[in-house]
């Protein structure tokens, strides 16, 4: 159980990353790159599934949360900011699942009530925070699996993991290497091959029929800019790729 005073210094610490976050509401125009986010709300759905780039599912319900309220930024920026706060929370929790002390708990959420990049990204139209929140998510039903080896806990890291993809592509950097843990195990403990394979096959038809949709359809320019510009990694030299 959680102690009182741990209670009032995450609550301490969430009020500040509130205030901090809040100074990124806008009532002017959106920048950029988030009024692409908010486009497919000005568009009808069958032209706005082709707008969703590497986030159909976040785009589509950022799209009817933005038709609520189509002339308020602020109101645009709100599930962004929601989520950086819950991303505080959820790193805590993280923590103290895995049995880490209070203090370093409390540390990490600190940490991520002020990251400057998480802090920023809290008011704008991007996923990132939702990423944190699935990892989070993740890496507790994946220890949960490893513990028991249960085919309830393999369809909930799978379905876990489809939904995350689904929602932002960003998240098979930890999808990826969780069904490759579970493969490993499975070829070990053959009680654990049902629900490892159910997990597995849930996540891989949901990436294909993914791709077909509409990470196949991306544009040109995107493959450019992370192969030759650095967008994810720099690979124009070994030394960039490893730094």
């Amino acid at each position: 159980s959680m102690r009182w005073s741990s209670r009032v210094t995450l609550g301490a610490i969430v009020a500040f990353g509130s205030v901090i976050r809040a100074t990124g509401f806008s009532r002017h125009d959106l920048w950029f790159d988030d009024a692409w986010v908010a486009v497919p709300a000005r568009v009808p759905l069958s032209e706005a599934v082709n707008l969703v780039n590497t986030t159909p599912l976040f785009s589509l319900l950022m799209r009817s949360w933005i038709s609520l309220w189509q002339n308020q930024t602020w109101w645009a920026q709100a599930p962004a900011y929601l989520a950086g706060l819950a991303a505080i929370v959820a790193v805590y929790r993280l923590l103290r699942f895995f049995q880490q002390s209070e203090t370093l708990s409390l540390l990490a959420a600190g940490v991520i009530a002020v990251s400057p990049i998480v802090v920023d990204y809290s008011t704008r139209l991007k996923q990132y925070n939702l990423d944190i929140l699935f990892a989070c998510g993740l890496l507790v039903l994946f220890e949960k699996w490893r513990r028991s080896g249960t085919t309830r806990h393999a369809l909930q890291v799978g379905a876990l993991g489809a939904l995350s993809l689904l929602t932002t592509g960003s998240t098979i950097v930890i999808i990826a290497p969780m069904l490759g843990l579970m493969i490993l195990s499975s070829v070990r403990e053959r009680d654990r091959r049902v629900g490892t394979l159910l997990a597995v096959g849930g996540v891989v038809v949901t990436f294909a029929l993914e791709w077909v949709i509409w990470l196949s359809h991306l544009s040109h320019g995107l493959f450019v800019g992370w192969r030759n510009r650095g967008y994810l990694l720099d690979l124009r030299s070994t030394h960039r790729f490893w730094f």
